[in-house]
């Protein structure tokens, strides 16, 4: 008899089991049913809480290669500089930022918003359109437009985004641009400028393990 009823309690799990699996595998079809590759590689990449990657920033003068983690509003981001110095973007807690230097062993407190950094690792906007191919990267470049000024107390100037790019490939994420540009009270605004991030090892699944997003120095003095 307590053969039987072991019997079928396993049948009951395993029916329980196929059941929520169906409706979560159900819950995606419709979710994904008449969105594009592209739309489904970036929704994936939005809804994920935990992720890390690594990227190339490409400015004017110089580029800078490193890693970001980020565990929903809390965030790391290590830069390697072309002098083997390494600085750091944190934000311990999701409120506040610190940048952080092995140069000079100390930090100072952001000035850019948290919510501005969120615009990278997060859906930007509902504004979205497909711009169409990057045909030199073989890449499908999708635009969200933000159009919207960030600001916080203290800061010596805001910062206005005007969108933020992604461009995919096969399921993959080739690149992101963002364009925006600093305003500051009382001047003349200056047109936007573009930075783009390649990026690389995407992981939307992290363990934070062996992660630290404590910032590693003393708050320098002013």
């Amino acid at each position: 008899m307590l053969e039987k009823i072991k019997k079928y309690l396993w049948l009951i799990i395993l029916i329980i089991i196929l059941l929520i699996s169906g409706y979560f595998a159900y819950k995606y079809f419709i979710k994904n049913a008449n969105k594009t590759e592209t739309e489904i590689a970036l929704e994936t990449y939005f809804d994920s809480e935990n992720k890390s990657g690594d990227f190339t920033y490409e400015k004017t003068d110089q580029n800078e290669e490193g890693r970001y983690w980020v565990d929903g509003r809390k965030f790391k981001i290590e830069f390697t500089q072309e002098d083997g110095y390494h600085r750091w973007l944190i934000s311990p807690d999701g409120e506040n930022v610190y940048y952080c230097y092995d140069e000079t062993e100390d930090c100072a407190i952001g000035v850019v918003s948290v919510d501005n950094y969120m615009l990278r690792w997060y859906k930007p906007s509902k504004d979205m359109e497909s711009l169409g191919m990057d045909t030199e990267n073989d890449c499908e470049k999708v635009k969200y437009t933000v159009d919207k000024l960030y600001d916080i107390e203290g800061a010596s100037n805001a910062y206005y985004v005007d969108y933020v790019l992604y461009c995919v490939k096969d399921g993959n994420l080739v690149y992101r641009d963002h364009s925006g540009h600093a305003v500051v009270e009382g001047e003349e605004e200056d047109e936007s400028t573009v930075s783009r991030f390649y990026l690389g090892d995407v992981d939307l699944k992290a363990s934070f393990k062996d992660v630290s997003f404590e910032i590693m120095y003393d708050i320098r003095e002013e």
